[in-house]
C-alpha cells in the first residue's frame, strides 16, 4: 500500500516561536492550525502540494524532550542560491550553527537548533 501523507509530529514549548522559526526563517507555509481540540493547539507546516508536513502541538502538559544529537530533521536544497539565502536568514536572526554529531551533515549542509533544541539540518544536495 503506497502511502499517501507523512506527518512528522512534535510537541513544543513555543507555538509562535516555532511558527516564526519554520515559516519566517525556513520559509514553509502555515497550511492548517487547531485550537482547544481535546487540550492541544497546534499548527501544521509545509507547502501545500507536498506530500509531508510538520505538526507541532501544546498542551498542559510540557514536553518531555528526550533527544539524541542525530535526531534530525534534513532539508534538501537542490539550488545553492536558495540554500545559501536559508543559511544566511537564519544566521542573521542569531541561530547558531552547531556541530553535527555525523561529519556528514557537515560536509554537505549546516546544523541548527530550532526554537524546541531539536536539530535540523540545511543541506545543499539534490535528494536522488
Amino acid at each position: 500500500m503506497l502511502i499517501q501523507h507523512f506527518r512528522v509530529a512534535r510537541h513544543s514549548n513555543d507555538l509562535e516561536r516555532i511558527r516564526e522559526f519554520y515559516v519566517g526563517l525556513l520559509e514553509l507555509k502555515e497550511i492548517g492550525s487547531f485550537k482547544d481540540h481535546e487540550d492541544y493547539n497546534g499548527v501544521m507546516l509545509g507547502h501545500e502540494n507536498h506530500s509531508w508536513h510538520l505538526e507541532f502541538t501544546t498542551s498542559p502538559k510540557p514536553p518531555n524532550r528526550v533527544s539524541d544529537p542525530d535526531d534530525l530533521l534534513v532539508f534538501y536544497y537542490e539550488e545553492e542560491a536558495f540554500y545559501n539565502r536559508a543559511v544566511k536568514r537564519l544566521m542573521d536572526a542569531g541561530i547558531e550553527v552547531v556541530k553535527a554529531e555525523n561529519p556528514y551533515w557537515d560536509r554537505v549542509g549546516k546544523t541548527f537548533l530550532d526554537p524546541d533544541g531539536n536539530r535540523i539540518v540545511l543541506c545543499n544536495k539534490r535528494w536522488n
